[in-house]
């Protein structure tokens, strides 16, 4: 059964390399964030000190995948676009809903994280010389169920995929981030809030499973009158327009 899951999702991940353009060119690639980055700047300033706490962020790209796009610009003169994809496989269960609209929620930050990581990395293979010159852009970034079956449109096998758009991630990532110091600011002031949600497969896997108090009605009534938590109440319930991709 394993190696039946493999053929396939080989045969379709190559079908798909050759019809995008799109060569993986990273695999298993550690990255990390750190005080000196923009966007560790923007999310860890402390609100009572009023500076960039010593926060590093760490990570392993499953995979980046590079294309070269030249780009003639109005002077007539051309200079290369290095659009990339971001992959991430799963073995579980597809998300029901958007990638991004859990990003929002600060559910799953895992594709934010690793966009800003291979912008990173891609920026410094720049500057070292090791891919062409050119300007870093994002196309998509995706969770890959590997584990999973799926018939496209035409009737062919492959996996099934959830995607954040490169042109969804520039309307939704301030937001993103916003939730990301928002979260810090909670941890921060030792407040961990019990969220109750629909999927409960997070629930087998998290560590505090035997202690957690979520059913428990008085804890939740408190939780729901927590002043505190007014921010994070909202958060938790923010959506994304599928016509105008605004929250």
């Amino acid at each position: 059964e394993i190696l039946d899951y493999l053929t396939k999702f080989v045969t379709w991940d190559l079908d798909r390399i050759e019809q995008t353009g799109y060569i993986p060119a990273y695999l298993e690639r550690k990255a990390h964030l750190s005080a000196r980055d923009e966007l560790v700047k923007l999310v860890s300033v402390s609100p009572k000190q009023g500076k960039v706490s010593a926060l590093t962020f760490k990570g392993k790209i499953d995979r980046i995948d590079l294309k070269l796009v030249p780009v003639s610009l109005k002077q007539g003169s051309a200079e290369n676009v290095v659009s990339f994809r971001v992959v991430d496989y799963k073995s579980g269960r597809p998300l029901k809903d958007k990638p991004v609209k859990y990003a929002i929620r600060g559910q799953k930050l895992q594709l934010p994280f690793y966009i800003v990581m291979a912008e990173r990395i891609l920026s410094e293979e720049i500057k070292k010389g090791r891919i062409p010159q050119g300007q870093a852009s994002l196309e998509d970034a995706s969770f890959v169920y590997v584990a999973q079956d799926m018939e496209d449109k035409k009737g062919k096998q492959g996996a099934p995929e959830k995607t954040i758009k490169g042109d969804e991630w520039k309307d939704f990532q301030g937001q993103c981030w916003e939730t990301v110091k928002e979260f810090l600011h909670y941890i921060r002031e030792g407040i961990f809030p019990i969220s109750p949600v629909e999927d409960t497969q997070k629930c087998e896997w998290c560590e505090f499973v035997t202690t957690c108090r979520k059913g428990h009605q008085p804890q939740k009534f408190r939780l729901e009158q927590d002043a505190r938590l007014e921010k994070y109440r909202e958060i938790s319930n923010l959506n994304i327009s599928k016509k105008t991709n605004k929250t």
